[in-house]
């Protein structure tokens, strides 16, 4: 297999892009593969205000840029027909950018009148020898929109070295049951956690839990204001207790062919696919 992707969008720095190469010709699948991704948040204002004693439109906007480049070798090895192990090694350069662009245009004409970027300082690139090993399990039996029995589960542990000491762990077991035939009851436990000397290093994007496909029904949208009272730091208590460096999660979710249920149609779907959960 080979593959390439190549994503442009915004400036020549916030190119992605990946080649991979994967030999499988015998049992043990191995290969090699290099890629830079770029990461970008920021922040946009804009306004009238007064330069040289002449109104001016200024459009400022802000770059927080996270590059993660890496090149590694990979394999893979199949114990049986559901069970594998993978292993992976190679070298990581995660580099950071600040940037601020200033644009002032002249609100009667529509004409620019300035433009600059400045850089506002950020962190010193990191370089990481990285590896990682997994152990992979899956006998599911998937229907048309998702698992309907058998269990899933992956173990990996991914240790760094160099400029970041520290070690990622991932557990992450699913379960399907079907006590009658229309329903079937999903559950996971999933844990991933950084340990070691740089497992809170600031330079590392937090974890966070409010996700919608960690805890159902919730996200960042579900804040209000009010919620974060001003302070001398800037933090929101309500918000902050949910990153960190370790995260835990439990899920229950019961599923049932909606069609089907109702009788709307041959089979275990019905007429159609269309599935309900509650969780």
């Amino acid at each position: 297999n080979l593959l390439t992707a190549l994503q442009v969008g915004g400036t020549f720095k916030e190119i992605g892009a990946t080649v991979a190469y994967e030999n499988l010709h015998r049992r043990l699948n191995w290969g090699v593969a290099a890629e830079q991704i770029p990461y970008l948040v920021g922040a946009y204002a804009a306004g009238y205000t007064t330069l040289n004693g002449q109104t001016v439109y200024v459009e400022e906007a802000q770059r927080v840029r996270q590059t993660n480049r890496s090149l590694v070798g990979f394999g893979d090895y199949p114990l049986s027909r559901v069970q594998r192990i993978e292993a992976l090694g190679g070298v990581q350069n995660i580099s950071f950018s600040n940037e601020l662009q200033t644009r002032v245009f002249d609100p009667a004409s529509g004409g620019l009148i300035y433009d600059s970027t400045f850089n506002l300082g950020a962190p010193s690139a990191l370089t990481m020898g990285v590896a990682s090993a997994a152990l992979v399990y899956d006998n599911s039996y998937f229907g048309a929109t998702s698992p309907l029995l058998g269990s899933r589960y992956r173990v990996e542990v991914s240790p760094s070295i160099g400029d970041l000491r520290m070690v990622n762990v991932l557990l992450d077991y699913r379960r399907y049951i079907m006590p009658t035939r229309k329903l079937t009851l999903a559950g996971r436990v999933l844990h991933y956690g950084r340990y070691g000397p740089s497992s809170q290093d600031q330079r590392l994007t937090p974890l966070f839990i409010g996700y919608s496909d960690l805890v159902r029904g919730y996200n960042t949208g579900s804040f209000s204001a009010s919620e974060c009272p001003p302070s001398s730091t800037g933090s929101c208590p309500v918000f902050d207790r949910l990153v960190g460096s370790r995260i835990l999660v439990g899920n229950l979710e019961a599923r049932v062919p909606l069609l089907g249920l109702l009788g709307l149609g041959h089979g275990y779907y019905g007429a159609f696919p269309i599935e309900g959960a509650v969780f």
